[in-house]
């Protein structure tokens, strides 16, 4: 899933940096032309203010940012940020109003997110540092054995 999710931005961004139309920011034009309407309404605010104005730098922030998360992906090396930043950029499209194809994009970038947070959950450390914190939270002793020391907490 995470080398699906890594070739498409790779597929957009050289669909993206071949276009001219892109580079003039005519596409992000015709795109808010298209969409007019449909935003949520506090995002109509910032389309209004930030992107529409900007549309040639917007379109080169996209374009770095498709990258950004395609090489992460693809690499295996930060991919919790470029799964952040790609999610970020499919949000952005639902909330401009474009459902398709970034709904099932975020589906699948939810699913290689959680594999993610399932997989850091298991590491030792991150798995005391929550047991502490449970028990912490419930009031109770946290007393499970370590190699450094018998208890966390003295008795």
């Amino acid at each position: 899933m995470q080398l699906f999710i890594g070739l498409s931005c790779l597929r957009a961004f050289t669909e993206k940096i071949a276009s001219e139309d892109w580079w003039t920011g005519a596409t992000i034009d015709q795109f808010l032309v298209e969409h007019n309407g449909m935003p949520l309404q506090w995002y109509q605010l910032f389309i209004d203010s930030v992107v529409a104005p900007n549309t040639s730098t917007v379109a080169t922030v996209v374009l770095v940012a498709q990258l950004f998360a395609a090489v992460t992906l693809l690499s295996g090396r930060s991919v919790a940020e470029g799964l952040t930043v790609g999610m970020f950029l499919n949000l952005s499209f639902l909330t401009a109003g474009a459902a398709s194809p970034s709904a099932f994009y975020l589906l699948a970038q939810g699913a290689v997110g959680l594999w993610l947070a399932h997989r850091h959950l298991h590491r030792p450390a991150v798995r005391l540092k929550l047991e502490v914190a449970t028990a912490a939270g419930s009031g109770l002793r946290y007393r499970r054995p370590l190699r450094f020391a018998r208890s966390l907490l003295p008795t």
